[in-house]
């Protein structure tokens, strides 16, 4: 019996472990988006309401992996560009607890059979427009940060993933 419930852990964990952010394109690109060659990083919006504000070792490696994004879809980086990139990241926390079957047998045992942990979950917000401030491009990624030894790539998977939407420069 115990055999089993471990491959079932298993088999949960990997499942949970393997999915994929999902994208939400807020508004689909304008026809000229994809005429445009060049591209300027505005600092990140940190005007959040939604949420926690991640730790700024997020916002560099975001910020490094859509510039590398851009500049692999023809783009390039200019001061005086003719597209302007904004982004904002919120870190969501969710509360996640796991009951076991038998409490230790000791006076603290029901209070130790309750182990909580948080599950964080970041949201990448990419808004691209003209230098008239109009939204030639704009969505959303959310993904799961967890478990926080894979923040790093969890990160630019989903960076990639909502770069991925925009179209390549001609």
């Amino acid at each position: 019996m115990p055999v089993l419930r471990i491959v079932l852990l298993s088999l949960l964990l990997a499942g949970c472990a393997t999915s994929s952010p999902q994208v939400l394109v807020v508004q689909t690109a304008t026809p000229s988006l994809g005429t445009r060659h060049s591209f300027e990083m505005l600092p990140p919006s940190t005007n959040n309401t939604d949420g926690q504000l991640p730790p700024t070792a997020d916002y560099a490696q975001v910020e490094a992996s859509l510039r590398q994004g851009l500049l692999n879809h023809g783009y390039r980086e200019s001061k005086k560009a003719e597209v302007r990139v904004a982004y904002t990241l919120t870190l969501n926390e969710t509360p996640l607890e796991f009951r076991v079957d038998n409490p230790p047998n000791n006076p603290l045992g029901s209070y130790l059979a309750v182990h909580r942990f948080q599950d964080e979950s970041v949201t990448l917000r990419l808004r691209v427009s003209d230098r008239a401030d109009k939204t030639l491009w704009q969505g959303l990624i959310t993904t799961s940060l967890s478990p926080s030894w894979r923040r790093a790539e969890l990160l630019h998977a989903a960076v990639v993933t909502l770069l991925q939407q925009i179209p390549v420069s001609r």
